[in-house]
C-alpha cells in the first residue's frame, strides 16, 4: 500500500516523477482501463504516466494525453492541482495532480498498447469501480473540498 505526502520525507529517494490529470465533463471523470499486458491489468485510471528525461511535469502530462487519448489539449485548460510525494513498496516517486476542465466531450481514441476501454464515471462514484493502487488517494487530494 502507498503512503502519501504534502511534504517531502526525510529518507525519500525520488526515483521516477508521475503526471496525471483528472478530465472533468459534466460532473464525471475519465478512467481508462489498463491493457492486458500492462501491470495491474483491467484496472482503472486516470491518464497520465511517468515523465521523460527532463520534462517538466506539465510537458510531460501534455506528451501522455497525447499518447494514451489522441488529444492535444491547450496549456490554459489545464490546471496544477497539487504534487505529492509516494512511497510505493517498489519505489519512491513524485506525482503531479493536474484538472483539466472540459467545455464539451472530447472526442477519445485510445491507445490499444496502454488501454482497452474508457469510462465517464459520475465523480461521486469515483471509488466504485476496480481502480489502480493509489488512484483514490490521489481523488482525495485533488477533490478534497468536493461535495
Amino acid at each position: 500500500m502507498s503512503e502519501f505526502y504534502v511534504k517531502k520525507p526525510k529518507d525519500f529517494h525520488i526515483k521516477v516523477e508521475v503526471s496525471t490529470v483528472f478530465m472533468e465533463y459534466e460532473k464525471k471523470l475519465l478512467l481508462l482501463q489498463r491493457a492486458p499486458h500492462k501491470i495491474s491489468p483491467g484496472s482503472w485510471a486516470i491518464p497520465g504516466g511517468k515523465l521523460e528525461k527532463n520534462e517538466t511535469p506539465l510537458e510531460g502530462l501534455m506528451r501522455e494525453v497525447k499518447e494514451e487519448l489522441q488529444l492535444s489539449p491547450s496549456l490554459k485548460s489545464i490546471k496544477h492541482i497539487k504534487s505529492l510525494y509516494v512511497r510505493h513498496p517498489l519505489t519512491d516517486y513524485r506525482l503531479h495532480l493536474f484538472q483539466w476542465l472540459l467545455d464539451s466531450m472530447p472526442n477519445i481514441t485510445i491507445n490499444p498498447e496502454e488501454h482497452q476501454a474508457s469510462l465517464w464515471q459520475p465523480i461521486d462514484q469515483f471509488g466504485n469501480v476496480h481502480l489502480l493502487e493509489g488512484q483514490l488517494e490521489a481523488f482525495h487530494f485533488a477533490y478534497k473540498n468536493w461535495s
